[in-house]
């Protein structure tokens, strides 16, 4: 019987990868010499890429425009619809002014995806119909990405430029004369299209800002204010010629970024667009893919968690560190990686729930260590011994696994991005496996 056992462990061991007896001491725990400490250099995991058929872009108070070819993802183009305000005051009625200009006022808020040493194209046009979903009256205010308006054919106005994102300044699209003189008239004189924002709806529905994409090749991602987007600049017709201006604010209700993808041939080629998808890594040549403009997650199982017991009737997670290496090539500038990660408990219909936490109850965020040298020890680390515990004692009927996600999630205002390779290929996801068996 002895003979026999020693037999079964064995051929678990191999089945498992890599299983090793091994003098350790591993955090605050000292196994030394414990001959049941078990210990599994790349456990066994299972690896998908799960992608939402749309996402909301409304209410993120960022307005998104660009394109920008990624190989990996494929190439990605955004634009903006956005519905304005009247003034807070009308601060020109009945007084006699001078038109200067009209412009289109965004302000930089940090974030950026691609090249930003090339000159970037802003075009924007006037909606031909208003913002408003068709249901709306029983509470649907939510705007998605693959949402879009009509729009008139003529430009209002564009302009290249080179957008510093992290310098706060601010770029100004000069607009329609036209458009301009009109808006300040109807001001001055108190028109009946500007008695109330349901009729200045009616006479200006909105506004759409885009991008040329043979010019640009970034996305950036612009902060909104409800009380300036577009600015009318003229002076009191006095005998200072005193310069001013009056804003029109921007409904951040009704303000959305419209998101397309285009994969090619990039790792996600394998996916319908626009329709809800799980597709194993083995379907997505080995990789598994991060994208928050593609509303795209990282799905991590166990299958053969359960396995453990049946090498030894009682089994203890001692340590179970998750660790999970970018794939090299991915992330090389302009790319970067995102700075934190989270882990989410997930079921078979793919629901984010619980986010996993440490002892204090904060959210684990992977630790990223990046190897200035050669890169190959560039990863995210994670102790996920509480996570496999509990999955083990939930049974062979258990459906519960892991979605590698971004604090943020899926959002049209911050891109990250990540791709991670399976246990098929080399610089792989890996699982480091101490057991104590009895």
């Amino acid at each position: 019987m002895i003979r026999y056992q020693s037999i079964i462990l064995i051929v678990n061991c191999i089945v498992l990868f890599a299983c090793t007896k091994t003098d350790i001491k591993f955090g605050n725990v000292d196994v030394s010499g414990d001959p049941d400490i078990v210990y599994y250099e790349n456990y066994p995991i299972e690896m998908a890429t799960f992608k939402r058929d749309s996402f909301i872009t409304s209410g993120s108070s960022a307005i998104t425009l660009g394109y920008h070819m990624d190989p990996p993802f494929g190439t990605f183009i955004a634009g903006s619809y956005a519905e304005l305000n009247l003034p807070y005051e009308n601060s020109v009625k009945d007084q006699e002014v001078i038109f200067d200009s009209l412009t289109l006022i965004l302000n930089p808020n940090g974030n950026y995806y691609g090249d930003t040493t090339l000159p970037f194209n802003i075009q924007v046009y006037r909606l031909a119909e208003n913002i408003e979903n068709e249901d709306e009256a029983n509470g649907n205010t939510s705007f998605y990405n693959p949402r879009d308006f009509v729009t008139e054919p003529q430009l209002l106005g564009q302009t290249t430029t080179f957008v510093r994102p992290l310098s706060n300044t601010a770029i100004e699209v000069k607009l329609s004369n036209n458009l301009g003189i009109e808006l300040l008239n109807k001001l001055r004189l108190n028109s009946t299209e500007i008695q109330t924002q349901e009729d200045f709806l009616r006479y200006f529905k909105g506004i759409y800002v885009s991008t040329d994409s043979s010019i640009s090749n970034a996305l950036y991602s612009f902060e909104l204010s409800d009380s300036v987007m577009l600015r009318i600049h003229y002076r009191l017709n006095s005998p200072t010629f005193e310069k001013k201006h009056i804003d029109f604010g921007v409904n951040i209700g009704h303000q959305f970024n419209h998101i397309t993808s285009h994969y090619g041939n990039s790792g996600l080629s394998a996916f319908t667009p626009f329709k809800t998808q799980l597709k194993s890594s083995s379907e997505t040549t080995g990789k598994s893919y991060l994208h928050t403009n593609a509303g795209s997650y990282i799905k991590i199982s166990f299958p053969s968690i359960l396995n453990l017991k049946e090498i030894h009737p009682y089994i203890k997670i001692i340590r179970a560190q998750l660790v999970i290496k970018p794939t090299p090539g991915t992330y090389t500038n302009p790319h970067t990686l995102p700075r934190e990660l989270n882990l989410r408990t997930t079921n078979e219909n793919n629901e984010l729930l619980s986010t996993l936490v440490d002892e204090l109850d904060d959210p684990l965020n992977g630790d990223l260590y990046i190897d200035e040298l050669y890169g190959n020890e560039t990863a995210y680390t994670f102790d996920i011994s509480s996570f496999l515990t509990s999955l083990i004692s939930e049974g062979q009927f258990t459906n519960t696994a892991l979605m590698l996600t971004t604090p943020d999630g899926i959002s049209s205002a911050k891109t990250d991005r990540l791709v991670i390779n399976d246990q098929t290929l080399s610089n792989s996801i890996q699982l480091k496996l101490y057991v104590l068996g009895l």
